[in-house]
């Protein structure tokens, strides 16, 4: 696992906020492990998942999950993004793993749960996605068990405990330039390597 420059198309450099770098994973043996927190229990059906990717192999993958029901899991399955859980889906039918970089969010209100992609909704599901307490550790490049892993590059991490909205979506996005989190305040945010 290593830092990479961050190959996105402008320079974000030179302003309070700066994106220079991202985690590249090779698929074989890279990961990164958060030890157990309480902040990272999203207990509560309000919660929301964001981050940015980039890969171009791999149908299977895994990015990121915790706990044994996969909590905060994100996928690549059939070349689609997938928000694992007991009640997870397929965010609509952007093909994610061709080279391009991705800002995709998950959002739960409690209700229902939204997919986005680049800052428009792609996917609802009518269950709601309700994650729950445990103990396990937070895992980005693999899957806390079995043998699925990232093959390609992540950004900017961010959990939040509470279920954003479009326009915060819209915003976080921010037509594709990452940019300062902090006044959304995040319960979580992996800047890799920033």
């Amino acid at each position: 696992m290593g830092y990479i420059i961050n190959p996105y198309s402008y320079a974000t450099t030179g302003s309070s906020f700066e994106n220079l770098y991202s985690m590249a994973f090779d698929g074989v043996d890279d990961f990164i492990s958060v030890a157990h927190n309480t902040s990272l229990d999203v207990v509560t059906a309000n919660h929301s998942l964001s981050f940015w990717m980039k890969t171009s192999t791999g149908n299977v993958q895994v990015l990121m999950e915790k706990g044994r029901n996969e909590e905060l899991a994100a996928f690549i399955i059939n070349n689609k993004i997938y928000w694992g859980g007991s009640n997870g889906y397929y965010g609509g039918t952007t093909v994610v793993n061709n080279g391009n970089w991705y800002h995709i969010v998950f959002v739960a209100d409690g209700s229902s749960s939204e997919i986005f992609i680049n800052g428009s909704s792609v996917a609802t599901g009518g269950n709601k996605i309700e994650a729950s307490a445990n103990t396990d550790q937070f895992i980005i490049g693999k899957a806390l068990y079995g043998s699925a892993r990232y093959n390609g590059i992540i950004d900017e991490v961010s959990i939040f405990n509470y279920a954003l909205s479009s326009s915060n979506v819209s915003a976080i996005y921010n037509s594709g330039v990452p940019d300062d989190l902090t006044s959304y305040s995040p319960t979580a945010w992996y800047r890799m390597g920033d």
